[in-house]
């Protein structure tokens, strides 16, 4: 049996202004804050909360690597620790269009990843046991992200 995707939620991701560390040994680092944004889904909705950031390593070649990490806040008051880790990839000229913030199609990349989350929430301690990935779509100032559960194989 092959493994399945459940919807969990959307998160509209609202952005800050890019950090660029500059070029490394590795290639060029870049920060990018998430200030805020709200979520939704069948059974939790609540509010993205303005500590995070998406810490980026963009190689010539237009391989990025992606590392963000923020938390979210249920509506009754639960905390989510949500960790992204992933890649994208496009020819660079694409991707240095991507870089400035501009609306890129994100089918002309592509991409990959995982998301974990954890919280000590009641009701929603699931999702401490679970795997999820991500569609993702970008505008200047914000990402739109909806998260999937990968349902578990049988023994």
């Amino acid at each position: 049996m092959e493994p399945g995707l459940t919807f969990v939620l959307k998160a509209n991701v609202e952005l800050g202004p890019v950090q660029m560390i500059g070029r490394t040994s590795k290639g060029l680092r870049r920060i990018i804050p998430i200030v805020g944004g709200t979520f939704a889904g069948p059974d939790l909705r609540g509010t993205v909360l303005n500590f995070g950031a998406d810490w980026q390593m963009i190689y010539d070649n237009g391989y990025m690597e992606l590392d963000a990490r923020y938390t979210l806040q249920t509506d009754a008051g639960g905390l989510i620790y949500v960790s992204n880790i992933g890649f994208r990839y496009g020819p660079p000229e694409l991707a240095a269009r991507f870089a400035t913030g501009e609306a890129v199609d994100m089918s002309l990349f592509r991409a990959g990843g995982k998301a974990t989350f954890e919280t000590g929430a009641p009701g929603i301690e699931w999702m401490n046991y679970r795997t999820f990935i991500a569609k993702t779509s970008r505008a200047k100032s914000s990402i739109e992200l909806d998260f999937y559960a990968v349902s578990e194989l049988p023994a």
